[in-house]
């Protein structure tokens, strides 16, 4: 009886202990030490795990103590040469594409230890480390309602630069997506070896390319403008490719990564001042400077026609209180990794790229407009409105919203999309864009439909 009275008593004090308040547990857990020396060695050990006794909780249970949204900074310092998520032994990251300041409070909502960091150079959003993929699974669910991507990436495959984490790869390893001066740096991460060119530039040639290779694009290598129809892994797959261009008449060169670097234009201008809390939109009117972009009927050029809509667009938001940033303000050359670099640098929320279409003049039947994106939700509803938006002011011909790997779709971080306001090789449109009241009608809806997208969002 003795040894039950003095079980009680230990039990009795370990209770008070869970219910009372910190000040007074000194005194408390003295009791209780001194209580359990004047035990009999010979009393079974008492094992709490197996004693069917609930202590009460401060609060929630020690299962709901813990929050379902493990901490995105790991709290603990690691050992010398340990990695953080080695410590913590985290095998998972999730993280959300952007990093806008809009996207950030979005974010923050579900996950409010989130933060921006940089994963293979592109500036994203984390929003926690994970041991369970389950339990990040659950945390990316939560995510749902933010109108952006979110990715899983194994922490292993992030232990160096993130190889292989925000890379989009294509099926035959090659990348044709439009890239320059950033491109060795880029290109040795993600283990592309050979860039693949064509001599030349003109118009005529560079759509014959872009028959066999739909992203082609122009670029400057050792001062002279070339076609790149792609980055390659392994040689023998830029040569599979280049043989596949032997249709066309004109020399084919495969270029050592290291060797052909692009030369990269300036925007030749400091970043634009940004306003706390306002939504980022850049506005990218294409070509300029030395590529006219195409050249139409009456000889009216495509970087002209868009500069002038690209420019009304940037007044007609601002005026309703987002914040535009335009890729270039005046007729200069800009390459294509500039303009991304400026709408992560801006912490853009939207990106809408202009230009105009173009087919052989012997064929003015061909108008309409065109709207690409190029895969994720939030891009496709960007599309959707803005083509929409244009439908219903101008009453142009609909050539539909497409998926493409246009280079300023595949490499911002934020939802973007790329507008053909119409051909200027076209008999309807190209007196369209030749005029500037109907450059205005058209302005207006590509700004309606950003400012309607936007508003589905807030």
């Amino acid at each position: 009886m003795r040894h039950v009275a003095i079980w009680g008593m230990l039990v009795a004090a370990l209770i008070a202990e869970a219910v009372t308040p910190p000040a007074a547990q000194a005194a408390s857990q003295i009791q209780s030490l001194s209580l359990a020396a004047s035990l009999p060695s010979a009393l079974p050990q008492l094992n709490l795990a197996e004693a069917s006794i609930r202590l009460p909780s401060r609060g929630r249970s020690r299962e709901d103590a813990s929050p379902r949204v493990p901490a995105s900074r790991p709290s603990s310092r690691p050992s010398a040469g340990e990695s953080p998520a080695e410590a913590q032994t985290f095998k998972y990251r999730l993280i959300v594409v952007g990093s806008s300041d809009f996207l950030l409070r979005q974010v923050r909502q579900v996950v409010p230890d989130a933060f921006r960091t940089r994963i293979d150079g592109r500036q994203v959003i984390q929003a926690g480390l994970f041991v369970e993929q389950q339990e990040a699974e659950e945390v990316r669910q939560q995510l749902d309602r933010v109108d952006a991507e979110t990715r899983l990436l194994d922490v292993d495959q992030l232990a160096t630069v993130g190889q292989a984490s925000l890379a989009r790869s294509t099926s035959s390893r090659s990348l044709s997506s439009r890239s320059t001066s950033s491109t060795a740096v880029n290109a040795s991460r993600t283990g592309f070896q050979y860039r693949l060119v064509v001599q030349g530039s003109s118009d005529s040639l560079l759509q014959q390319v872009r028959r066999i290779i739909p992203d082609a694009f122009r670029t400057t290598i050792h001062g002279s403008r070339v076609i790149q129809a792609g980055l390659f892994v392994d040689r023998q797959e830029a040569e599979a490719i280049a043989q596949t261009l032997d249709s066309i008449r004109t020399e084919k060169r495969i270029l050592d990564i290291n060797d052909g670097i692009a030369q990269r234009s300036s925007t030749a201008q400091s970043l634009p001042r940004i306003q706390n809390g306002k939504i980022v939109v850049v506005v990218d009117p294409g070509h300029g400077g030395r590529d006219p972009g195409a050249v139409g009927i009456g000889g009216i050029h495509e970087a002209d026609i868009v500069l002038d809509i690209a420019k009304r667009v940037a007044t007609l938001i601002e005026a309703e209180g987002l914040q535009a940033v335009l890729t270039r303000s005046d007729d200069r050359e800009v390459d294509l990794a500039p303009r991304v670099d400026l709408s992560d640098a801006v912490n853009a929320d939207v990106f809408v790229s202009i230009h105009a279409n173009a087919i052989s003049m012997s064929r003015p039947d061909v108008n309409g407009i065109e709207t690409y994106y190029y895969y994720s939700s939030a891009a496709a509803r960007l599309a959707e409105t803005i083509h929409t938006s244009l439908l219903n002011a101008t009453g142009m011909n609909d050539r539909g919203v497409r998926q493409a790997r246009f280079y300023v779709l595949t490499e911002t971080s934020m939802p973007a999309v790329l507008v053909e306001v119409g051909f200027v090789t076209g008999r309807e449109d190209a007196v369209r864009l030749n005029n500037a009241t109907s450059r205005n009608q058209i302005a207006e809806a590509i700004a309606d439909g950003i400012l309607r997208y936007v508003q589905q969002r807030l």
